[in-house]
């Protein structure tokens, strides 16, 4: 009797931490789809990206984990917001047709600042909140040092000039982070999150 009772609590445990949810997103019919753990750690190829972890992006689609550890999808331009891992999402325009889901770096009273990742790279957008059409749109960042540098002055500084801590966040970054990129799935190389690194959803106050 003992012996089975050990065992229905490990099955209690293990089907607990199987349900374990980690996000969630809302889509564009206010439905919410919940994120599960990748309990078993699976991955898969899918249109030249690799499919890992509890949630994955490709260029159109989020792939995410059901509560019976199967991969799903969802395109990106269905996605209304998003949270996982403690990091926002939104679902902004890349362009004068096409939205994607975008991650929230910080936003004062005027202005949101956010980024997308496509293919390897990241690019930063600008957005005017009381219409949310972007100002400045696909700024790439975290490829070169000096580039960042010209761009942060440019395209940053003039939004957020009453956000001093947001700018010595990230300026903090350009100066202290070695900009080593890494070659990805592909064989190119990508590069990493550099110049907002440690920085997400960050309100002015």
């Amino acid at each position: 009797m003992k012996y089975f009772f050990s065992f229905f609590l490990f099955i209690t445990f293990f089907y607990s931490m199987a349900q374990e949810i980690v996000g969630y997103t809302i889509t564009n019919k206010d439905e919410k789809i919940d994120f599960y753990k990748n309990l078993q750690e699976k991955s898969k190829l899918a249109y030249n990206h690799v499919i890992a972890g509890d949630i994955s992006f490709t260029g159109e689609y989020l792939y995410y984990v059901d509560k019976n550890n199967e991969f799903q999808r969802i395109a990106q331009k269905k996605i209304k917001e998003l949270s996982h891992d403690s990091i926002r999402y939104l679902t902004l325009p890349i362009n004068w047709s096409s939205k994607r889901v975008h991650e929230v770096i910080a936003e004062n009273n005027s202005y949101l600042l956010t980024q997308y990742y496509f293919s390897g790279f990241y690019y930063f957008y600008v957005f005017d909140k009381s219409d949310m059409k972007y100002v400045e749109n696909k700024i790439p960042h975290s490829y070169s040092k000096r580039k960042d540098q010209e761009n942060f002055k440019r395209y940053i500084e003039p939004y957020f000039s009453d956000c001093p801590q947001l700018l010595d966040k990230i300026r903090y970054n350009i100066e202290h982070i070695v900009y080593e990129g890494y070659i990805g799935n592909r064989g190119v190389k990508e590069v990493e999150n550099y110049l907002f690194r440690t920085i997400s959803d960050f309100k002015c106050e």
